[in-house]
């Protein structure tokens, strides 16, 4: 018996590639295995949980090691401003690798020198997905990547989804020094799946606390980002590298900036759909 494949020519955006693109079967019939859970009325299943099971496909799809999803808000005044209100992500190896790529995804000098391109795309509302050697300037370019390979990653894609002019949906997907490139086809299943999950993009983002959480301070931004995901104080002290009763003190200023008196009040200011939709929160 002989076996033929069967592909499936698609056309994709120029963000993506300027040919027509063509799957194998295989590979459209797992990207509706993906999306369709994630519509399911009957699953039971928290908007949180679902981004959790989309991405983690998504990621096994392409054969990526770490992932990590966003939900990022920019100042009106001041250029390059953004700050992430909602982050998901799963992979480390060890809480010290994700310490090493944090501490470089969140520098200013990084982020100023480095993703130019990426918060363009944000304010220009163009939905685009990146890849290796698709983000840093040219002149930049050579230290930037040693910056970013000293975290023990090489390869990247990034898919940004913006959904109006100052908030953005985006998604990074990472393989260590060791693996291969990001393929033509890695990057096209992604942006095909990623920017087509529309109610999807949604968690994480309410545009009546953008400016308020803009004015808060980084370490701030930092603690309120591992707030939000549901971590307790103990694992936020442990992440940032501080005490617990320093987190304490964040956390009732934050608490404080957006005049609530509780964790769910807090996650209510941000995500939609209500406390229902919220991951679980531990203290």
């Amino acid at each position: 018996m002989v076996c033929h494949r069967t592909y499936i020519p698609i056309q994709l955006s120029h963000t993506v590639c300027r040919a027509m693109t063509t799957f194998e079967q295989s590979d459209v019939e797992r990207m509706i295995d993906l999306i369709a859970p994630a519509t399911d009325p009957t699953s039971g299943l928290n908007l949180a949980d679902r981004r959790l099971n989309f991405a983690s496909g998504i990621a096994e799809l392409i054969g990526a090691d770490v992932w990590m999803w966003s939900s990022t808000i920019s100042s009106q005044d001041v250029p390059n401003d953004v700050m992430t209100t909602c982050l998901q992500e799963r992979g480390w190896s060890s809480n010290g690798e994700r310490q090493r790529v944090l501490s470089v995804l969140t520098s200013p000098d990084f982020n100023a020198r480095g993703m130019r391109s990426v918060f363009s795309a944000m304010a220009e509302g163009r939905r685009v997905t990146f890849g290796n050697g698709e983000v840093f300037p040219p002149e930049y370019s050579e230290e930037l990547s040693a910056a970013w390979r000293a975290t023990g990653f090489e390869w990247f894609l990034l898919s940004v989804h913006p959904l109006d002019r100052y908030n953005s949906s985006n998604i990074g997907f990472h393989r260590r020094c060791d693996k291969q490139p990001f393929s033509r086809r890695d990057k096209a299943v992604l942006h095909c799946v990623f920017q087509r999950a529309g109610w999807l993009h949604q968690y994480g983002l309410n545009e009546s606390v953008r400016e308020t959480t803009l004015r808060l301070s980084p370490r701030e931004r930092q603690t309120l980002i591992y707030l939000l995901a549901g971590h307790s104080h103990k694992e936020i002290a442990e992440r940032m590298g501080i005490s617990q009763h320093t987190v304490n003190d964040y956390a009732k200023q934050i608490h404080s900036h957006f005049q609530v008196s509780s964790r769910a009040e807090l996650q209510a200011n941000f995500f939609l759909g209500g406390l229902n939709a919220q991951p679980n929160v531990g203290m």
